[in-house]
């Protein structure tokens, strides 16, 4: 997929979802105050919807855009304890391990139960770790890291 595709995409998602989130809250506290008749048509703010929405679903999946960085390493198991010790601090999880590829996968979260599917990829060879994901957990990963090295 096209990397102007997927951000449309995801841009559409995070739109969709932040707008049906949004709604539903809105929609129990309208039932939840007392003394209201609740009207569908009349009583939603269908624009303070869309603006919110909009707000956070276009401008708001700039944080989840698929980034790359690379780390230097000197020491590569050292490194590969680091990153496991690393994880725990951060929301992220390991979930395969393969010779020097880890995976990793956002720990359970609004957006990742069906938005975003992605995965970060940790490849560590012998002078450098890759890191390559969504952007939001790729820094974090990042800042984890250079706090210890």
């Amino acid at each position: 997929m096209d990397k102007n595709n997927w951000d449309i995409g995801l841009r559409l998602k995070l739109f969709f979802s932040t707008f049906l989130m949004l709604l539903a809250f809105y929609i129990i506290l309208l039932i939840i105050i007392p003394g209201n008749n609740f009207d569908f048509q009349h009583d939603i703010d269908w624009k303070f919807l869309i603006i919110l929405s909009v707000i956070f679903g276009f401008f708001g999946a700039n944080r989840y855009k698929k980034i790359k960085i690379e780390i230097p390493i000197v020491d590569k198991a050292g490194f590969e304890a680091l990153l496991r010790d690393c994880v725990q601090y951060t929301r992220l999880k390991i979930i395969s391990q393969d010779n020097d590829v880890f995976l990793l996968k956002p720990k359970l979260g609004w957006t990742e139960l069906w938005l975003l599917n992605e995965k970060v990829t940790v490849t560590v060879e012998e002078n450098q770790a890759i890191i390559i994901g969504p952007g939001i957990y790729v820094e974090q990963l990042k800042i984890m890291l250079n706090a210890f090295l």
